[in-house]
């Protein structure tokens, strides 16, 4: 789903997210960067996890070195690498970095590091698991707002990552649906590879993805070739040369291009949504509906 800020992604995305709670064996997970879905959980009876933490042994070696912005064939990155494949908390990776033979150097700048991650508090020995994600009756909103863009990043790869591994052990029963709102926060950062392992393949194990954003450009190539449906509120295809491209391709096929809302106003219920405009509202509505209809045959 793209669209400008004010356009209404996390509106539907919403309502998305109350039709998969109503549908069976579904567990919506929403990966919130902003707070944007706090007064909707509460209005909804989702459970709402506050600066959510994850184990530090849910990330690979890989993904720490990422995480910290070491190159794994450094001496230090080498360390932090090998600390953390013999150890299961930040705390056992701080006993390793000690013990070690490294000199002193090394052995300094990589306790810096990992003084750093251990100051983010988003590493915990009770993290977050796919059973704890997928445990509510109707959801779970992960609230990170209160997070840089690095511990958010290494929150939600931990839970995309326990999530798809989850499934294809198949220790959870629900089929997970990770919504994950200003997506152009994760791609790009170290939550991106667990993203596109979703995309690409989660479709077997039943791990779906769907991501919301401002910012398209961001968004990988195969982030679209896979996606099923996009999502366009208030699109102009004239005047967007990607989407015009699009009319001539089976992407068109796949696109919904909802109307700009205008002066609308909206009234949510649990299961539906219903709009009220004024009777000049639904005229232009109208209006703007047969033009895009015209544009898009």
């Amino acid at each position: 789903m793209v669209g400008k800020r004010g356009y209404g992604k996390s509106y539907t995305l919403g309502v998305l997210v109350e039709e998969l709670a109503d549908a069976e064996r579904i567990a919506p997970v929403v990966a919130d960067p902003m707070g944007a879905f706090t007064t909707f959980a509460e209005v909804s009876g989702f459970e709402v996890i506050s600066e959510p933490c994850v184990s530090a042994a849910a990330l690979s070696p890989r993904a720490w070195c990422e995480l910290l912005g070491l190159d794994r064939e450094s001496p230090t990155g080498s360390l932090v690498w090998r600390a953390v494949g013999e150890s299961r908390t930040l705390a056992e990776m701080n006993d390793y970095v000690e013990n070690t033979d490294a000199n002193r150097a090394t052995r300094r700048a990589a306790r810096n590091h990992l003084a750093l991650a251990e100051s983010w508090n988003t590493f915990s020995p009770d993290g977050l698991t796919a059973e704890r994600c997928v445990e509510p009756e109707l959801g779970v909103v992960l609230d990170c707002s209160g997070y840089d863009s690095a511990p958010m990043n290494a929150v939600i790869r931990a839970v995309a990552e326990e999530l798809y591994r989850a499934r294809i052990a198949e220790s959870i029963g629900k089929l997970p649906w990770l919504v994950v709102d200003e997506a152009h926060t994760f791609f790009g950062g170290i939550a991106d590879s667990a993203l596109r392992t979703i995309i690409t393949r989660g479709r077997h194990p039943g791990v779906s993805l769907v991501a919301a954003t401002q910012r398209p450009a961001v968004l990988p190539e195969v982030a679209i070739s896979q996606s099923d449906l996009l999502v366009i509120p208030s699109a102009n295809l004239a005047s967007r040369p990607r989407c015009a491209r699009a009319r001539s391709s089976d992407l068109h096929a796949r696109v919904v291009f909802r109307p700009n809302a205008g002066n609308s106003r909206f009234c949510r219920r649990r299961g539906r949504c219903d709009r009220k405009r004024s009777r000049g509202a639904d005229s232009e509505a109208a209006g703007r509906a047969r033009r895009w209809k015209s544009e898009c045959e």
